[in-house]
């Protein structure tokens, strides 16, 4: 299957401009709500942002995300990320999925697209945490018990860009879809709140004035928008976490790794996700 690298509504991504689906403003003091039961998208323009704003303590800067003015992501041997996750347009369920239904290109047409099946997702999931680079599958990190455990979940070898023959069996610079691979690869975000993880970061942004109407529940937290998880078919969805993949399980999808710990969220049809929409043939 081909997958766009694009979500709809961003620049070189499926469109959006249909009059069933409602471009709303994300975030900020304009922020707009999706009626109950719309069909709509939330997008990032001017200031607004469809991720958590950067933190300042002390003088030290945390960003939450991957702008174009924020060079934090290593590319290794390919082409520089070159698609910014602070911005990125997010839809909910009934918009992703027309945009993917009626979106044609070249030889395609109507039709021809769909969200992501499971057949497909659990391609990219085996790739992405197997094959692909992982940061350190053999760094460990003290858990809230105080036992060592694996800081990170990926399997793969570990990624650095220049290493001797010798070292082949322990490291690798080779790419295939995602991870590490810079513009040549999906490019989809991170959704981590620590750590990068060979992938632009896009952690979610929480709050009312986020993404409102949109279902995304982490503790006294009900609303936000959600660009490291990306809607499937029938409502179930993924996300990537520092070079790891998940899919959903029920309504709870489980977007953000840290050090020792997997944050889950509950969601529904209104959530706001990232939108991907994939090719598996057509007819001339």
């Amino acid at each position: 299957a081909c997958m766009t690298k694009r979500n709809a509504g961003d620049p070189g991504g499926p469109t959006i401009e249909y009059s069933t689906i409602t471009r709303l403003i994300a975030s900020g003091d304009s922020f707009q709500s999706c009626p109950s039961g719309g069909t709509c998208c939330w997008t990032g323009a001017g200031t607004t942002m469809t991720t958590k704003s950067s933190e300042t303590v002390n003088g030290n800067t945390t960003y939450y995300c991957t702008g174009t003015s924020v060079a934090n992501v290593k590319h290794g041997n390919y082409t520089a990320f070159n698609y910014e996750a602070c911005k990125r347009t997010v839809c909910n369920y009934a918009a992703a999925n027309y945009a993917c239904a009626h979106y044609k290109t070249e030889k395609s047409k109507e039709g021809d697209w769909t969200l992501p099946d499971s057949a497909t997702v659990d391609n990219i999931e085996y790739i992405v945490n197997n094959l692909e680079p992982c940061p350190d599958p053999d760094a460990t990190a003290i858990d809230g018990d105080g036992d060592a455990v694996n800081k990170y979940s990926c399997n793969g070898k570990k990624y650095k860009k220049e290493f001797s023959e010798a070292n082949a069996h322990k490291y690798t610079n080779i790419s295939y879809i995602q991870s590490f691979k810079g513009s040549e690869g999906l490019q989809l975000c991170n959704a981590s709140s620590s750590g990068q993880g060979g992938a632009p970061r896009c952690y979610a942004r929480f709050g009312k004035k986020s993404c409102n109407g949109a279902k995304f529940v982490r503790g006294n937290k009900t609303m936000g928008c959600a660009p490291g998880v990306v809607w499937m078919q029938d409502g179930d969805c993924f996300s990537n976490s520092r070079s790891y993949i998940r899919q959903n399980s029920g309504d709870t999808i489980c977007d953000n790794e840290k050090s020792t710990t997997v944050d889950c969220a509950g969601y529904d049809k209104t959530s706001a996700f990232s939108t991907r929409c994939i090719l598996k043939s057509w007819v001339e």
